[in-house]
């Protein structure tokens, strides 16, 4: 109890009950989760990533997204603005194009990057972790293959990830104004 009163003090977050959460270790794991997730949202997908990559796993993601925002979801997706120029570019102007909002973030110091990555399905379930849209993470495509792990998590922890990226478009829509 003292641990997670001096945990919510420090970080003004609140630990919930009622959350289930599982790790997605590497990239197959995580990315067999987020396609489904991306697949079988009906109302709204809010993904905030580093990068989408212009490769294999870049544009499959899209082109879900894509075909989620002609369902009529509503879609967002937040990346990085310097990231963007080497990594994504044609995918996250596709993206654009298609009508998704794609927020791009510019940290304030010149040496900051948004490094947030969660994809959070229909306010139910969400995936946070280590891995952007490319296939290095997936594994789908690439030569060279990264390690990291996710976790895909639901419960009231979902409103607060959601609250959380709500708050961070909202402030950096307003800087970009």
């Amino acid at each position: 109890p003292g641990f997670i009163a001096e945990y919510e003090q420090a970080t003004g977050a609140r630990f919930t009950a009622n959350n289930s959460a599982r790790f997605l270790i590497n990239g197959p794991a995580s990315f067999e989760v987020k396609d489904a997730l991306i697949r079988s949202a009906k109302k709204s997908l809010l993904v905030s990533s580093w990068a989408f990559y212009d490769d294999t796993t870049g544009y499959q993601a899209a082109q879900m997204l894509i075909a989620k925002k002609k369902e009529g979801l509503d879609v967002k997706v937040m990346v990085d603005k310097k990231v963007k120029v080497g990594h994504g570019k044609k995918v996250v102007e596709m993206m654009k194009k298609a009508g998704i909002e794609v927020l791009e973030v510019q940290e304030g110091r010149a040496n900051d990057i948004w490094h947030v990555k969660v994809l959070i399905a229909d306010d139910q379930y969400a995936v946070a972790g280590g891995q952007n849209f490319g296939d290095v993470y997936s594994h789908k495509g690439g030569s060279v293959l990264w390690r990291d792990t996710d976790v895909v998590f639901s419960g009231p922890a979902v409103i607060d990830a959601k609250r959380l990226l709500a708050g961070e478009w909202n402030r950096y829509a307003a800087k970009n104004g």
